[in-house]
């Protein structure tokens, strides 16, 4: 945390200027949100209390950036010093340690909260807890570390426990490509059904112990096992040049022969290939690696069934080690790439408010959260007025956490300061509006209007207008435009609306939606929209 030591820290009734909500659980007063230690993909949930401790009404937004966090609803009127409840549920995917952030924000501009949010997810049984929380290169080591040194069968000892015992069903065996079945107790005549290597032989799979893993053997019609050959897997375009039970062979988008297994078996393969490009170490590059990006997405599309993971349970009794990928398909989507050392690419994204109002002389807080998967560097925050000063900021703000700059307000002389963020990934400014400075846009006669809701707000290119109380306009809502203006009341779009097409009448069963023109810049805007008898003006920020 950078400090600047200066005599304002001695002033003794400086004020945190700060959204005048309070947030409580179970009575105690709410600081984060930890969900603690969870099982993936049960939903956990808990309710908060929201307390408006503001002289008036406030209208609170909440908002996060995890889809796997639900909240019962992200918009709420809250009398004063009345509260609201809210539900948030969670449900992680995968076994990491989930963090993020709760915006709350008001239509006043306050400082907005940024809560922290976080679970820390375990797999059933807490399977492979080895893995926690491991991406890329450091968990394909890992899972290499588990599936490598299997117990070893030979190439008949596997053929005869796949067709007599793993793979076979009432006496049947099912061809992988086609469904054909065929009946047996043991390994059949080769001429009928014969046995696939999911990844070719002659690709890395003729050597021991690889031939022999039942992981990436299969049963397999004679026929189809001679289409597939060594072709890679992918989709077909185009008419095939042969097609049985869903499965065809043919040529994929970049004009190369490619061989696409039916839907039914499609994740399976792509289960198949991770586990033998992770546990032989990508032979024969890039064989694999020009399939990789379509077997994740098979893998995802297509979910492990009961079969597949019986059979998994099954091969781990012989060989003593499991398909980390059938237990915990998401394995896959957590390494950037299986075929290459390659990580996930740096993704720095700050997250901040662009518009503070305050209302007096004091200290506020401003909070930052770093949205992407690396550290942000913070190397200065300059002021624009010598009426304030900088008390300090963090000098680093971990991936998925919050930081907060801390500036005092010694006079509130003009009506707009600016805050400017220097950090390794660029510049970002935090205008501070004056309460008592009101933008008034001379060019439009003050009327009673209608209020409305400019969503999402920040915007970042589309966004929306609802409504939120019916009109009792006499006439219809004809020749109404909308138009944007910057903070100095000027004028910079307008446009008509077509608004024959939205019944006004009713609150919120109709939304605008708006795409803005290109040329407009990231920055804070004016919504009003106009005909001769209604206006309603919102504030709304926007960024490019």
């Amino acid at each position: 945390m950078k400090t600047i030591v200066t005599i304002f820290l001695i002033v003794i009734f400086s004020i945190i200027y700060a959204l005048p909500l309070s947030l409580s659980y179970e009575g105690n007063e709410l600081d984060s949100i930890d969900f603690g230690e969870i099982e993936i993909n049960e939903t956990h949930f808990i309710q908060i209390y929201i307390k408006n401790i503001f002289s008036e009404e406030q209208i609170v937004s909440v908002s996060s950036f995890f889809t796997d966090i639900s909240l019962s609803d992200s918009l709420f009127v809250i009398a004063a010093e009345d509260s609201v409840s809210l539900d948030i549920s969670f449900s992680g995917g995968t076994n990491i340690h989930y963090q993020t952030a709760l915006i709350f924000t008001n239509q006043h501009d306050h400082v907005p909260i940024y809560m922290p949010f976080s679970a820390r997810a375990y797999l059933p049984n807490n399977e492979f807890p080895s893995t926690f929380n491991l991406f890329d290169n450091d968990l394909k080591k890992e899972l290499f570390r588990l599936v490598n040194n299997h117990t070893e069968l030979s190439y008949l000892n596997a053929r005869q426990w796949m067709f007599g015992t793993i793979d076979n069903v009432d006496g049947f065996v099912e061809c992988i490509y086609t469904g054909i079945l065929v009946e047996t107790d043991g390994i059949p005549n080769g001429n009928i059904m014969n046995t696939e290597h999911i990844w070719p032989q002659s690709m890395g799979a003729s050597i021991r112990p690889a031939q022999s893993d039942l992981y990436i053997l299969s049963p397999c019609n004679s026929l189809a096992n001679t289409i597939r050959s060594n072709l890679p897997f992918g989709v077909v375009y185009g008419t095939p040049t042969w097609e049985n039970g869903g499965s065809k062979r043919g040529f994929g988008i970049q004009g190369l022969p490619v061989f696409e297994p039916r839907d039914a078996r499609k994740g399976d393969v792509a289960r198949a290939m991770f586990y033998f490009a992770i546990n032989y170490e990508n032979p024969f590059s890039p064989f694999f690696d020009n399939q990789e990006s379509i077997l994740k997405n098979w893998n995802r599309d297509f979910a492990v069934t009961e079969r597949e993971h019986n059979r998994n349970l099954a091969i781990m009794d012989l060989q003593q080690k499991k398909n980390p990928f059938i237990t915990h398909p998401p394995f896959a989507d957590r390494i950037y790439s299986i075929s290459t050392n390659e990580d996930t690419p740096e993704s720095k994204e700050l997250i901040y408010p662009s518009l503070i109002i305050f209302i007096e002389t004091g200290i506020i807080k401003i909070p930052l959260f770093n949205k992407g998967n690396t550290d942000i560097v913070i190397n200065n925050v300059l002021k624009s007025s010598q009426n304030i000063e900088v008390l300090n900021y963090p000098e680093r703000i971990n991936s998925s956490e919050i930081g907060h700059i801390e500036i005092f307000m010694i006079q509130s002389l003009e009506d707009f300061y600016e805050i400017t963020i220097h950090s390794d990934m660029g510049t970002y400014h935090i205008v501070l509006k004056n309460s008592n400075v009101d933008i008034v846009d001379e060019t439009i006669p003050r009327v009673d209007g209608f209020e409305i809701l400019v969503y999402p707000n920040p915007a970042r290119g589309e966004f929306f207008i609802q409504f939120l109380e019916p009109l009792t306009v006499k006439t219809p809502i004809t020749d109404s435009y909308l138009m944007i203006y910057n903070l100095r009341g000027q004028r910079i779009h307008i446009e008509l609306l077509n608004t024959t097409q939205y019944d006004f009448t009713t609150i919120r069963t109709q939304s605008i939606q708006f795409n803005m023109p290109e040329n407009i810049s990231s920055g804070i805007y004016f919504i009003t929209i106009k005909n001769d008898e209604i206006i309603s003006r919102q504030r709304f920020i926007y960024i490019k």
